[in-house]
């Protein structure tokens, strides 16, 4: 099985990313082949390269895992709305 799994870089003059340090401590199980990718937290840029990623790798499970600010707990989004509203004070959004 391959399993692509993506987080993202750091941001808000954040010098880590909680999804990136998880990222990078994932192991495959065995028979699985694990392609892991850090995403820029742009919204354009890093819909194109998951896009790329999923072309390129054709994945049969994409994980996908952000940060969400304020939360103490791993949370599962169910529902994503991405409206490209966000903005934060490194300019990008």
């Amino acid at each position: 099985m391959k399993i692509l799994v993506t987080g993202f870089e750091p941001f808000n003059q954040s010098k880590v990313n909680p999804s990136m340090e998880i990222l990078s401590r994932l192991k495959a199980p065995k028979r699985t082949t694990l392609i892991k990718e850090v995403l820029p937290v742009e919204f354009k840029r890093a819909s194109e390269r998951i896009r790329e990623l999923m072309q390129i790798h054709r994945p049969e499970v994409v994980i996908s895992l952000g940060q969400a600010g304020g939360r103490a707990e791993i949370s599962i989004e169910r529902v994503a709305i991405n409206i490209d509203s966000v903005r934060s004070s490194n300019g990008k959004s």
